[in-house]
């Protein structure tokens, strides 16, 4: 586990992970919810904005990753950061327990209606969303016509325009349909910053690191599992 989580953190991750902790500008002393926190990456940035009188709660479905925060956590001495395990269709916390609620990339996979009653009056929602995703596109198309139809993990999530549909991985917005979502869940006065970054990979190998943190590495060993015929090899 030490190894894993010595090398597991790209840049890529780290770069978004702070840039939604930026954005959020979490305010000293705030109660702070990381839904989907992965490895950390907007958790231990949130986490130093809070500040010794908050308290960062993170959590995730993915046990390793749990167990690396957990132990990250407690080699950094944050008193101020927890990791649990919770499925986030079902988030076990009392209404009005927490300042903000974070979510890097991962709000497809819970309800944003859920979120905000949780929120203390005030409270603020900041995620992040893909506008345009080069890879994962040509990826998403790949993997959709691999696995096998009616499969489990070929959950299919609408995409923004005229994209059709992919395995669902990651949320995919224009800001409308992003301000939209955020609208029927009940927030108002909702600001959307688009940024475009690109990243350069050292070689095929780190990139493929990449994609498989990137959610797409559960269907890309079904695929592996299936076979391209959608049958047990």
């Amino acid at each position: 586990m030490a190894e894993i989580w010595k090398t597991a953190a790209p840049p890529y991750w780290a770069y978004f992970g702070q840039r939604l902790v930026d954005l959020a500008d979490i305010p000293a002393g705030a109660c702070v919810l990381d839904i989907g926190s992965g490895r950390g990456t907007s958790l231990f940035p949130a986490a130093q904005a809070a500040g010794p009188q908050g308290l960062v709660v993170g959590i995730e479905v993915w046990d390793e990753h749990v167990r690396g925060m957990a132990l990250e956590i407690a080699r950094r001495g944050l008193h101020n950061a927890r990791v649990m395990w919770m499925d986030a269709t079902a988030l076990g916390f009392r209404e009005n327990s927490f300042d903000l609620v974070l979510s890097g990339f991962a709000y497809v996979f819970f309800s944003l209606q859920d979120v905000f009653p949780l929120l203390r009056d005030g409270g603020r929602l900041a995620l992040s969303s893909w506008a345009w995703q080069e890879d994962s596109e040509w990826m998403g198309e790949l993997v959709g016509r691999l696995l096998p139809e009616g499969a489990a993990e070929c959950e299919e999530e609408p995409v923004a325009g005229d994209m059709g549909k992919r395995p669902r991985v990651y949320a995919l917005d224009t800001p409308q349909t992003l301000e939209d979502k955020l609208a029927a869940a009940g927030f108002s006065a909702c600001s959307v910053f688009r940024e475009d970054k690109e990243f350069l990979f050292r070689d095929e190998e780190e990139w493929w690191s990449v994609m498989g943190r990137s959610g797409w590495q559960r269907h890309l060993e079904t695929v592996e599992r299936l076979g391209a015929a959608g049958s047990p090899t």
